[in-house]
């Protein structure tokens, strides 16, 4: 059985996505009293943004090394 880590990008993606998700929501929940749906989708619309710049970055940084 193989392990889990973050440096394969679809797992690393997959949990940043869901990071964002959760801590936009619960800000909207908690500190701001307003539409969670949009919040959750804003969250998800953030993590994989990052995720893929992310992912961009290390991809090019490991061009330079090799």
């Amino acid at each position: 059985m193989s392990s889990v880590t973050l440096e394969n990008p679809v797992v690393f993606g997959a949990v940043v996505t869901v990071l964002w998700t959760g801590l936009w929501t619960g800000a909207e929940a908690v500190l701001f009293d307003g539409d969670l749906v949009v919040a959750a989708v804003s969250g998800a619309v953030g993590g994989v943004a990052f995720s893929v710049v992310w992912w961009f970055l290390r991809r090019n940084r490991k061009a330079e090394t090799a």
